[in-house]
């Protein structure tokens, strides 16, 4: 997951004691921070050979939004004393945004080791006013060591000194700023509490001939994702133009949740008859690390609600000379 989100500050890191052969370590980006100021919580385990690490979870408390997790694997084979010794490693990501001030214990995130449940540890962060002052911003661009390097914790077990899994990628430096959600995109209250697409028609009332701007929206809540399997809706009665939709995704808190957030469609409609026009359903398949398929081919399959469109005739009175219905524009009268 990739998100426009200014995270970059020390990590807190919290190890909790785990099974013999089971090590887990909480981290948070920090522990101060203002009303809607996004930060970040790690789970990083480390297990055996064969041991199969999956199913990593946190509950936010009451007040705390959630994006996530991101999840990222590493395995590998070490030769110790002409021992082969293997070890696999799973690191969950969750962001984080507070809707309220207050003190929260967050956690602990768990996950599941050959079926068995291993818990992280639970972290306290205090969450200030929006301008209060949360935790210092970091200048743009990397640390050279990155606080959140998902397997940082591993190093120690080469007895070469070297990274335990080899030249992982640290985290992007992010942008400073969160990108303020456009007006378009906010919501009340999420259709689906892990993808859904909304669509909207502006305006629904209009003169033959006027144009209806129609735009779908999608939201999925297990982090970014891309179109696989989409289709664009019906429309019988308008003349169709395909528009540029803006792509850029946005966090969107909704319901306790954080989703990620995108238009998909953009068409500018115009009525070619009078009278009640339907626009169908658009479809859209998400395909992302978190979404399941509805089927072979075809991603997280959603629809957008149908919308209704009355088109009307203008008025006679006060037609220009020369008007044919279907005609609209700008006109301008002259009196003396």
């Amino acid at each position: 997951m990739r998100s426009a989100l200014a995270l970059g500050v020390a990590a807190i890191v919290v190890t909790a004691p785990a099974r013999a052969d089971v090590e887990v370590e909480t981290r948070v980006s920090a522990r101060k921070v203002e009303v809607g100021e996004p930060f970040r919580l790690q789970l990083s385990v480390l297990a055996g050979a064969g041991e199969k690490v999956s199913s990593p979870r946190l509950a936010p408390p009451p007040g705390i939004a959630m994006e996530g997790p991101s999840v990222s694997t590493q395995s590998q084979v070490t030769i110790t004393n002409g021992r082969m010794v293997q070890h696999t490693g799973i690191s969950a990501t969750w962001t984080l945004l507070a809707s309220r001030p207050g003190v929260f214990r967050i956690g602990p995130p768990s996950v599941e080791v050959n079926g068995r449940l291993e818990r992280g540890q639970v972290v306290v962060v205090e969450v200030v006013p929006e301008g209060t002052g949360g935790r210092a911003r970091r200048p743009p661009g990397r640390t050279p060591l990155d606080p959140f390097d998902p397997f940082g914790m591993f190093r120690r077990l080469d007895p070469f000194g070297g990274p335990r899994f080899g030249q992982l990628p640290p985290f992007d430096a992010l942008p400073q700023d969160v990108p303020p959600v456009p007006e378009e995109l906010q919501t009340s209250r999420a259709l689906d509490p892990i993808a859904f697409l909304v669509a909207k028609a502006k305006p629904t009332r209009v003169v033959l001939g006027q144009q209806v701007s129609l735009n779908i929206y999608a939201y999925g809540a297990r982090g970014d994702f891309q179109s696989l399997g989409s289709t664009e809706p019906s429309r019988e009665g308008f003349l169709a133009y395909e528009m540029k939709p803006d792509e850029r995704s946005y966090l969107v808190p909704i319901d306790g949740k954080v989703f990620t957030a995108k238009q998909v469609h953009a068409l500018a409609l115009f009525p070619i008859r009078t009278g009640t026009l339907r626009i169908g359903p658009a479809s859209f398949g998400f395909l992302g690390g978190g979404y399941p398929r509805s089927r072979q081919g075809i991603g997280l399959l959603r629809e957008s609600q149908p919308l209704e469109v009355v088109v009307v005739e203008p008025p006679l009175d006060g037609r220009p000379a020369g008007y044919r219905l279907g005609d609209v524009g700008r006109y301008t009268l002259s009196a003396t």
